[in-house]
């Protein structure tokens, strides 16, 4: 096989019903220059058995699948596996209940040729919750990044530009290709169960020199019932609330430097996620004064940091900046617009 360009790693575990699809779809546009690592998490039901057989559909892209087996570790660890057997120059996930849209590496080869020096390519996604021979049905958009983005470190405007590319705070693995320059001394946490992308993704794009985001879905991202990203357990909630103690101690231990300005973009927009899973579980008002509490542990003793975050906030679009400010009109407001657009789609609205 020639050099390889982008290396492709795809954790598997408990996912009979949907490697299927995954794998077909990465494979009916796998090009020269990428590899494919399947990372075996001990998985007890059929799922390798049924990547072997959709390989065997494909022959020519036999040299270019490496399937590796390690016992039971979780989703991080079979990452970091597969990140360290990579040998392309770039690192790319997928998720083996998600699908690529066509033209995923098209779309990024045509990055690589105009950036050649990018170390992240962030793009769009879909969400599905089914698919008909392998076409996602039942979709939305999730825009990322509403616009495309450039930053190069160094350019006279690259802060502004960096704050525009992190402002999404949407933090998700396979929503980007990576340079494995940026792996070097990181790597995703394996004690956490949620949230890993959100831990680990922020730094990435900090770290890098070029980012380039493209306004186009990639990836179609299956919401499965069955999902841990669904349920939502104590252990859960203390794994986000960790992410952000990271990004909190970030903006605190480098108050005046523009790293600050942008870990407090990214603790921001984890508040708001914590927010928004909280009330999968506690009553409005319980998640309110838990979300108010991570802003007062980022002040607590720090009048800087209060001037700070209250400059963030103004900074900030009208909607995002009035969950925090005005959570309960904020939620009101959204509850009120979704029995609007259900009873403009003749449906019964849910009063609650």
């Amino acid at each position: 096989m020639e050099s390889v360009e982008i290396s492709v790693i795809v954790p598997v575990y408990n996912v009979e019903a949907y490697i299927e699809e995954a794998m077909v779809s990465l494979l009916d546009q796998l090009t020269a220059g990428v590899e494919v690592i399947v990372v075996d998490d001990g998985s007890p039901d059929g799922s390798i058995g049924l990547v072997r057989r959709v390989l065997e559909r494909y022959p020519q892209w036999r040299d270019q699948v490496r399937i590796v087996t390690q016992r039971n570790a979780g989703v991080s660890a079979a990452r970091n596996r597969g990140i360290a057997l990579a040998e392309g120059r770039y690192l790319a996930f997928l998720d083996p209940d998600d699908l690529l849209l066509k033209g995923y590496f098209e779309a990024l080869g045509a990055v690589l040729r105009e950036h050649p020096e990018v170390e992240v390519v962030g793009f769009n996604a879909i969400y599905f919750t089914h698919s008909e021979r392998g076409e996602p049905r039942g979709t939305r958009a999730l825009d990322i990044h509403r616009e495309p983005r450039h930053y190069r470190a160094g350019a006279p405007d690259a802060e502004a530009r960096m704050a525009q590319v992190i402002h999404s705070g949407q933090w998700y693995v396979w929503a980007g290709l990576y340079h494995r320059r940026l792996f070097d001394g990181r790597e995703f946490d394996r004690t956490l169960s949620m949230f890993e992308d959100a831990m680990l993704i922020p730094e990435l794009y900090l770290a890098a020199g070029e980012i380039v985001c493209l306004d186009r879905a990639l990836l179609g991202y299956r919401i499965n019932p069955s999902s841990a990203v669904n349920s939502v357990a104590e252990r859960q909630l203390d794994d986000i609330r960790r992410v952000i103690a990271r990004y909190r101690e970030l903006v605190r231990a480098h108050r005046g430097e523009q790293r600050s300005n942008h870990a407090l973009s990214v603790f921001c927009g984890l508040v708001r996620d914590y927010h928004f899973t909280l009330q999968r579980r506690y009553p409005l008002r319980r998640a309110v004064e838990m979300m108010r509490g991570e802003f007062a542990l980022l002040i607590e003793g720090r009048p800087d940091l209060d001037q700070a975050l209250a400059d963030h906030l103004a900074g900030l679009e009208f909607k995002r900046r009035s969950l925090f400010r005005h959570p309960y009109l904020y939620n009101l407001s959204k509850r009120l617009a979704l029995q609007l657009r259900a009873l403009s789609r003749g449906q019964r609205p849910r009063i609650a």
